[in-house]
């Protein structure tokens, strides 16, 4: 039951809940979804309360904008290449809703194209790119037809000759139906069709008003012009981290339990099937009380439909109930492998940065996939699926490993290793961002807290600092004092990464480890690094030994 007292607890936050869906809609598309669910709706959250409103906490503006088919066919994304994660959805609500300017897709993953031609499937016309040979013809087929065109591999800058046609800003007319000359009505047609035309290069070209147009960059960061941004609504369809673990997920399910991930689909559908259902039969009964005359309680052939519609509604909430049920105990056998794609969104993750190293290390999420199915098919069969969930991780990391080691350059080959080291560590918690910036960032400039003689001063100012973020450290300074002589010996030896730490040997974890030799010894800083690799993830992983050639026949299409 709705109390009155709620309903109007709602209808007091409508105003503001309309006024941050909307700018949800309109603002939020060219940030990333990290950003906007961090700093951009609390943003405008803060908007509204100074301006006097309240907004329902934690709204979620896919709920509130989109009807009950619509949210519906965002829950099905997985279907359609996308993730499923509230983000995701957000990003294709924003793209749904994107009326009155041509969406632009920022799509590094080609998981937005992707989804636009499963969704659009019945509507699409065609899938073209700027410099087609027969763009032009594609284009005016497509605004005769009525039907939709995307448009891929958008640089950042498109020529101001589309202008007109990304604005949609050309003079509007109606024009009768076909059958008859313009001024006159034909006597078997009657009504009036409403078209809209375009200017392209001097000529109007017509079109019906359900043409659509799609923009879609591959670029993983790019930069448009002010011009395009007025013209175009940008859309960041970037993955993120959770949406892509469910992703894999599936993907492993479907190669280890395919019957669970089976299941899984049949419950969304019907889950899908039901809510659009229960719409309905809500809006048919709000359409049956606002259509009745007179009193309603005195109408009995509308009280008794008005029961009939309520018992099929209690019916189809029942189902929903019984799915939720059902969804929950295949979320827990699912959860079993959820190890495995966590792992493959840390590398995936990785694999993305590795072109700020050198721009040709690029690796496209299709070539990651068949990474993860080589994995799973390699990997060493366990009767339980915890163990096979561990089996196929290792295995995935290993070959991503060696992957990665044969297409990048000699001097780059423990950039990766010690990168997924530390991604590792930072997963699982054993490693702060404070710590890793003693690591990468710059040497301290602060004066020493304490000077040792046989130290030099940068030595000291970096060890201080040590000291003063690292736990473990803090007597640092004064161990130098107590263990002089096996701390000399120590800095003193050819291999200091390879000996034993003078008294926090046994109390210091492998990174640890690593910062001090950074602080002490920075020039055996990446023999130090080296190390670390191998203590946290094999000695295997630590040698960068060139990959042989046999191996590779089995990934080459020859």
């Amino acid at each position: 039951l709705v109390r009155r007292s709620d309903i109007e607890a709602q209808l007091s936050r409508l105003g503001a809940d309309v006024a941050v869906a909307c700018a949800v809609v309109h603002y939020a598309g060219p940030f990333s979804p990290t950003y906007r669910q961090a700093s951009l709706i609390p943003r405008f959250v803060a908007d509204c309360a100074a301006s006097g409103l309240t907004p329902t906490p934690e709204l979620d503006a896919v709920d509130f904008l989109g009807d009950p088919t619509a949210c519906a066919q965002c829950g099905m994304m997985a279907r359609h290449g996308m993730p499923h994660d509230s983000l995701s959805k957000m990003s294709a609500l924003i793209v749904m809703r994107s009326k009155q300017r041509c969406p632009l897709l920022v799509d590094a993953q080609s998981q937005g194209l992707l989804w636009l031609q499963r969704q659009l499937a019945k509507d699409l016309h065609c899938v073209t790119a700027f410099g087609h040979a027969r763009f032009r013809a594609q284009l005016e087929d497509a605004m005769a037809l009525g039907k939709a065109i995307i448009v891929h591999s958008v640089a950042e800058d498109i020529e101001p000759a589309w202008d007109y046609l990304l604005a949609l800003a050309s003079c509007s007319r109606s024009t009768r139906a076909p059958g008859g000359s313009e001024g006159t009505t034909p006597p078997d047609v009657g009504q009036v069709v409403k078209r809209q035309s375009v200017a392209l290069d001097g000529q109007v070209f017509e079109h019906a008003d359900t043409f659509t147009m799609y923009l879609c960059s591959q670029l993983p960061n790019p930069h448009f012009s002010p011009r395009l941004c007025s013209l175009l609504s940008v859309v960041d369809f970037s993955v993120t981290v959770q949406g892509l673990e469910q992703q894999l997920l599936s993907h492993v399910l479907r190669r280890e339990r395919a019957e669970l991930e089976e299941q899984q689909k049949k419950l969304a559908d019907e889950v899908s099937v039901n809510k659009r259902a229960l719409y309905a039969i809500e809006s048919e009964m709000l359409r049956k009380l606002a259509e009745a005359h007179g009193n309603v309680l005195e109408d009995s052939s509308l009280i008794d439909e008005l029961q009939s519609v309520k018992a099929r509604a209690l019916e189809v909430a029942a189902r929903l109930e019984d799915a939720q049920t059902t969804g929950e105990r295949l979320s827990e056998a699912r959860e079993e492998y959820r190890p495995v794609a966590v792992r493959g969104a840390l590398l995936h993750s990785l694999l993305l940065e590795l072109p700020s190293v050198n721009p040709m290390y690029e690796v496209s999420f299709e070539q990651m996939l068949l990474l993860f199915d080589a994995a799973i098919g390699q990997a060493e069969k366990a009767p339980l699926a915890s163990k096979r969930s561990i089996n196929i991780a290792d295995t995935l990391t290993a070959e991503t490993t060696a992957y990665v080691q044969r297409g990048i350059y000699e001097r780059h080959r423990m950039v990766w290793p010690i990168m997924l080291a530390v991604r590792m560590q930072q997963a699982t918690g054993e490693l702060s961002e404070a710590a890793l910036q003693l690591l990468v960032g710059p040497s301290s400039d602060a004066p020493p807290t304490v000077r040792i003689p046989w130290l030099s001063a940068s030595v000291c100012a970096a060890c201080s600092a040590l000291a003063a973020k690292v736990p473990v450290f803090r007597d640092l300074l004064a161990s130098f004092g107590r263990f002089e002589q096996q701390w000399r010996r120590w800095l003193d030896s050819d291999a200091p990464e390879m000996a034993q730490v003078p008294e926090y040997e046994r109390h210091c974890s492998p990174f640890e480890r690593l910062l001090l030799l950074r602080c002490l010894r920075e020039d055996r800083t990446l023999m130090a690094a080296t190390e670390y690799v191998a203590r946290v993830l094999g000695r295997r992983f630590a040698t960068a030994a060139s990959a042989p050639l046999a191996p590779l026949e089995s990934l080459s299409a020859c």
